[in-house]
């Protein structure tokens, strides 16, 4: 009988081995795209920028059974400027923006939120003929809870059970326009 413990719990740690090689090839394509803003798109100090976002939905007849799509639980946004030297800062811009599929994942679920791009002092200090700015979307997920698994009879154990791969970080460049010819001029409060 005590080596039929350690025999079930070798099935086990087999078992979740195999989820987790088999978690590698359940979705291959992209959870969620950014739609706007644009790559390299132009902005202004202090600008009202609309962050699109989908997150997309799984058809049921175009997914097999074996795939589960692993939604991240939120999503954050990064402003993040490097200058010459790979010197790099970033802020927080947006955080916890809504990730739900759509009901039943039949179709794409869209978002649209607001930001305000930094004014003009944030932008003389960090001037974009010296740096370089992006947007980054950071997938947030949960940490992943054990399934308890009984084993033999005894007390349950832990098992991690992987879902599928999740959503690596979106990069979008952005390119800040601003006028430092009217930072010279002592009448001029604007950029």
């Amino acid at each position: 009988m005590y080596s039929l413990k350690y025999v079930l719990v070798g099935i086990v740690f087999a078992t979740c081995s195999l989820l987790a090689d088999g978690a590698e090839n359940v979705v291959s394509k992209d959870i969620l795209s950014i739609a706007h803003p644009k790559a390299n798109q132009v902005m202004s100090p202090g600008q009202q920028v609309v962050v699109h976002y989908t997150i997309h939905g799984t058809p049921k007849n175009g997914a097999s059974q074996n795939e589960r799509t692993n939604y991240p639980d939120s999503l954050d946004m990064i402003l993040r400027w490097t200058d010459k030297k790979n010197k790099t800062i970033e802020f927080l811009a947006l955080n916890g923006l809504n990730t739900d599929p759509y009901v039943d994942l039949v179709k794409n679920q869209d978002y649209n939120h607001r930001w305000k791009l930094p004014n003009c002092h944030f932008f003389r200090r960090y001037l974009p003929t010296e740096w370089s700015f992006s947007l980054i979307f950071q997938s947030q997920y949960r940490e992943i809870l054990p399934v308890a698994l009984p084993i033999n009879g005894t007390k349950n154990h832990a098992a991690v059970v992987p879902l599928g791969p999740e959503q690596s970080d979106i990069i979008v460049s952005i390119y800040v326009q601003f006028n430092t010819t009217l930072m010279n001029d002592p009448h001029h409060k604007g950029c």
